[in-house]
């Protein structure tokens, strides 16, 4: 059995209701102007095959991954099973949700063709800013991906200056031993070593300047708290008040 089926109904937000019949209707029209235009199919005929869900197409949006689920399986679903198609929806926002909070959302925007352990790198950065600063919601959070952003950047750009320092070294050594003289400077190496070096100066400001915004966020957000007798607590200071 899908484990979606098994779940107690969900109940979609009333603010969302609005935008998904939208894009389900869009998706839909999409569909029967492709065969109509591209297969060259009658109205009835489009209609038909926008609203066909057999067994095999169905299992398959059930068993797809969250972001292989699209518009027109949600479309389908919903013209024959609304309640099924809520579940599949939920499932793809919960899996998003894990995505973001778990930090592989971030991670991605700096990916090219990253392997695990360039994946893991990020992810040791991105925790320990967390275990250190315990965000306090959303607004937090995407400060704590940008500072991870932001180190990872500088770490990498600082790697490449330091390898073209590197090789210039190398290069001069073996001027030197073969030719008594150091390597002429090739102006196509000093400007990527200097833009390296420029990139690397970027990111580190862009990452202090996100700690400064978190930093000043939460100084000018205290935290409220209300104890049991009537004691609230604002930042560091202690109000009693009575009921």
């Amino acid at each position: 059995m899908n484990n979606d089926a098994a779940m107690q109904p969900s109940k979609l937000q009333p603010s969302e209701i609005g935008t998904l019949a939208g894009e389900l209707a869009r998706s839909y029209a999409d569909f029967v102007k492709f065969y109509r235009d591209k297969m060259e199919a009658s109205a009835e005929e489009a209609d038909a095959q926008a609203r066909r869900l057999g067994t095999p197409f169905r299992e398959q949006i059930l068993s797809n991954p969250p972001e292989q689920v699209s518009w027109h399986h949600l479309s389908l679903l919903a013209e024959h099973d609304p309640q099924e198609a809520q579940n599949v929806w939920e499932r793809v926002k919960r899996a998003a949700r894990d995505e973001l909070e778990s930090g592989h959302r971030a991670a991605k925007a700096m990916a090219w063709r990253d392997s695990p352990f360039e994946r893991a790198q990020f992810l040791a950065v991105h925790d320990s800013f967390i275990e250190e600063w315990q965000p306090r919601g959303g607004i937090e959070m995407a400060l704590i991906d940008m500072m991870a952003h932001s180190y990872s950047s500088y770490l990498k750009w600082m790697n490449t200056l330091a390898s073209r320092e590197y090789m210039q070294s190398s290069l001069d050594r073996h001027y030197i031993e073969k030719q008594g003289r150091r390597k002429p400077v090739n102006m196509g190496d000093e400007d990527a070593a200097d833009h390296a070096a420029a990139m690397a100066d970027r990111f580190n400001r862009l990452y202090l300047r996100t700690l400064r915004q978190l930093r000043d966020l939460r100084r000018y957000s205290p935290v409220v708290i209300q104890n049991n007798g009537g004691q609230v607590n604002v930042a560091s200071q202690q109000v009693n008040v009575t009921k």
